[in-house]
């Protein structure tokens, strides 16, 4: 089984678990679940192209984001708002501190809370997204600056639009082609620009252990298969860095991004 990040042929193999949601209809009953040890990344199989245009419509998965995105314009400081959300946008205004006036595109967007917060801070931020009902959610309620594209899509039909920042937030671990993902970002950022991903990390000890106590399984750290493919570590991103020709640099924030386990790259 060749790995999703390196695609190295000789992987591990170091369990399985039940899928994610029983909803999904032609899912296998188990997941084997792969380590790489050439990049760091632990993966499952089998995967097919999950169909998020159905998953957005199942309320459940994203019911507190929705949420969240319909009240954001009531809220008096946005961007602390969207910190309550998740730990991993704690990056994004890390690396924003002291910048102005950025051109910013947020991929996988989903509702459109990052691009609007942004936007609302001075920044030039756009949003895609590969689904269309969060983005048409997006365009009605936060201004007309969303699109429904995947990256790939996005560069062919803008190949002179260049940003001085991509975000990816917690879309790494969605996909089954990450390089490619990766590469088709970077080409759309301008020479001396960044692309910053945050994703789950594997190798924090803490989380891995907590799901030991609750959940009995260390195996799969956030949401199972098909939702979410693999989970990344340092190793992986420093493979990725190489492989690029990036430079890397992680942002840490003890007792909040590491606690939900996120690991934030900025390259």
């Amino acid at each position: 089984m060749k790995c999703l990040l390196c695609l190295q042929e000789k992987n591990k193999l170091v369990g399985s678990i039940p899928p994610s949601v029983e909803w999904l209809a032609g899912q296998p009953e188990k997941y084997s679940i792969y380590d790489c040890e050439k990049c760091g990344t632990r993966f499952a199989d089998p995967l097919g192209i999950l169909d998020y245009e159905f998953v957005f419509q199942q309320t459940d998965l994203y019911a507190s984001h929705l949420e969240f995105a319909r009240t954001l314009k009531r809220q008096d400081d946005p961007s602390w708002a969207l910190i309550g959300l998740g730990q991993p946008y704690y990056a994004v205004f890390d690396f924003l501190k002291g910048k102005q006036e950025l051109d910013v595109l947020d991929v996988g967007c989903s509702y459109g809370y990052l691009p609007y917060v942004l936007r609302q801070m001075g920044h030039k931020a756009y949003g895609i997204d590969i689904a269309a009902m969060p983005i048409h959610f997006a365009y009605g309620l936060f201004g007309n600056f969303y699109f429904t594209a995947s990256i790939k899509e996005f560069v062919k039909a803008n190949p002179d639009t260049k940003f001085n920042l991509i975000t990816a937030i917690e879309v790494l671990e969605h996909l089954i082609e990450p390089m490619n993902f990766i590469k088709d970002c970077l080409t759309a950022v301008i020479d001396g620009g960044s692309l910053l991903i945050t994703t789950p990390n594997r190798d924090y000890k803490e989380l891995s252990e907590q799901r030991a106590t609750s959940n009995k399984d260390v195996l799969w750290i956030m949401e199972k298969p098909p939702v979410h493919t693999a989970v990344y570590n340092r190793k992986s991103m420093e493979y990725i860095a190489k492989e690029t020709g990036t430079k890397l640099s992680f942002t840490e924030f003890p007792g909040l991004a590491e606690r939900s386990g996120a690991l934030n790259m900025a390259a």
